[in-house]
């Protein structure tokens, strides 16, 4: 959906077991980056970045999203809860850079305009430089 390319640079917030970060490296040739700040899931995704070799590709940090530098993401995936959103809205505006893209599950940014919806599954695409609603206050 977010047209990931080699090339790329694909962040995850939140990225639990790696298989965002993972899939983007294997499957669409991206350089990515996962950040979660449960210390069992960073081992578990290192784990499974070394055997199958995407130790080039792909890097996990321990931390807390809102504390990493996120400018250099082409396309950035989360799955947070409304409130989590609402509060990062702002970070992504000003660290990503326009034509960036933000996918999220289920919970959207307000006063956001997605450029696609895929309402079966719930998934929203946002174009930074594009994103804002003019109807939102």
């Amino acid at each position: 959906m977010a047209g990931v390319k080699p090339g790329d640079v694909v962040y995850d917030l939140g990225s639990g077991d790696g298989r965002i970060i993972v899939t983007a490296a294997k499957e669409f040739g991206a350089r990515s980056v996962g950040i979660e700040v449960n210390p069992l899931w960073v081992w578990w995704t290192r784990l499974r970045i070394g055997v199958l070799g995407l130790r080039d590709h792909v890097e996990v940090i321990r931390g807390n999203f809102f504390r990493e530098h996120l400018g250099e993401a082409d396309v950035v995936t989360l799955y947070l809860l409304q409130g989590t959103n609402d509060r990062l809205r702002r970070k992504l505006e000003k660290e990503l850079k326009p034509g960036a893209r933000v996918v999220t599950h289920v919970y959207t940014f307000k006063g956001w305009r997605p450029l696609t919806v895929d309402n079966e599954s719930e998934i929203y695409l946002y174009k930074i430089g594009d994103h804002r609603d003019p109807a939102y206050r």
